[in-house]
């Protein structure tokens, strides 16, 4: 089966502590670079494909590599960060500590005031990755932590946990689905 490749967006320009999930913030000076990185590990992978959360801070990159190539990427709102609702752009030492208790309790069914659940994410990214995991030819993913924690899980066969480790900012990972399930993984950020 072909690869797929995994990309999680370069550092952001916000403070640190800062909730951002839907907030649309912009990349760090330097993003080019892993965007130039990705698009060698795309050509060495022969991958045409590219799927991109909306948010600038994914699609700003994935504009970037397919700008010389014949198709746009495909921007997917399934691949969009958590939705953290009212606590978007607050400091996370202003949230709740009890709200933060009852999180950490059941992520799965949990919302942050006018935001979503847990489930949410893990319905919207399964949909996701079950309309993509058995694509004829390779494709990249350029995504957030929360998107790329569920479809590692999945890439690996394993059921996903919301409070997995994440994918380091400006990092790739290569996933060949066979038999043996090697990853890769580079950090070009």
């Amino acid at each position: 089966m072909p690869p797929i490749i995994l990309a999680r967006h370069p550092h952001v320009n916000i403070r640190p502590g800062i909730c951002y999930g839907r907030t649309d913030v912009e990349l760090l000076p330097g993003w080019e670079s892993f965007a130039d990185g990705l698009s060698t590990v795309m050509h060495a992978t022969s991958c045409l494909t590219v799927y991109s959360s909306p948010a600038t801070r994914c699609s700003t990159v994935a504009r970037r590599i397919m700008s010389n190539r014949k198709q746009p990427p495909h921007i997917d709102a399934r691949l969009s960060e958590y939705d953290f609702g009212e606590w978007e752009a607050r400091s996370w030492n202003d949230v709740e500590h009890a709200a933060l208790e009852l999180w950490n309790r059941d992520p799965v069914t949990f919302s942050p005031p006018n935001g979503e659940t847990g489930a949410s994410l893990l319905q919207r990214v399964t949909n996701f990755w079950n309309d993509v995991s058995s694509a004829p030819d390779p494709i990249c993913v350029i995504s957030h932590g929360g998107p790329l924690r569920i479809l590692t899980a999945l890439a690996v066969g394993r059921e996903p946990k919301l409070f997995d480790p994440s994918q380091p900012q400006g990092s790739i990972r290569i996933f060949n689905l066979g038999p043996s399930i090697p990853t890769y993984c580079l950090s070009v950020a």
